[in-house]
């Protein structure tokens, strides 16, 4: 799999000619995920077929999600999803835009999560908060969203190098410890 992030791009993870993209500003590859959207949501006709956003199970070309709802943090105006999904025997989980931590019910429905995907810093979720969420749900490996991840990186006592992309592969997945990934436009 070959993960890349960038702010305003999102995050795309590709395998061979499968492209699954999350939060990205252009709906494109076999798989989009959005982990905000704003309410109402468009009519069925004016949404691609390969869009999820909301909470569900689905599979799409063979890769698996599952969208749970922020209760927290949806309002009237705004949806929130976060997804686990499993692609190329990798299990990914999308935080998205987070403000706080996780409910309760939410972290029971979440199971083993190989990589972990969240945005840490104003306006999301501190470095503190975020620490706690990442030593209960203990992803094999953490990637910051936004650009600013010192304080993170400070709080789980690691000095992660930049790199363009990550090029990672489900065995190599099993050697990592909570490690964070640093992927820089």
């Amino acid at each position: 799999m070959i993960i890349t992030v960038s702010e305003n791009k999102g995050i795309r993870c590709q395998v061979s000619d499968l492209v699954l993209t999350v939060d990205a500003d252009k709906i494109s590859g076999n798989l989009s995920l959005k982990t905000a959207l704003n309410l109402p949501i468009a009519p069925l006709n004016e949404s691609p077929d390969n869009l999820i956003a909301g909470a569900g199970e689905y599979e799409i070309d063979g890769i698996k999600v599952k969208g749970h709802e922020v209760v927290g943090e949806s309002t009237e105006k705004e949806l929130k999803t976060i997804y686990e999904v499993a692609f190329d025997e990798i299990k990914l989980c999308f935080l998205g835009g987070l403000k706080s931590g996780l409910d309760e019910a939410t972290l029971d429905h979440l199971g083993e999560i190989d990589v972990l995907f969240l945005n840490v810093g104003a306006p999301y979720m501190t470095a503190k908060q975020a620490s706690a969420l990442i030593k209960t749900l203990e992803p094999k490996a953490i990637i910051p969203v936004t650009k600013n991840i010192k304080e993170l990186a400070s709080e789980l006592g690691q000095k992660p190098e930049a790199i363009e992309k990550w090029v990672v592969k489900g065995k190599d997945i099993a050697e990592l410890n909570s490690k964070i990934i640093y992927i820089k436009e």
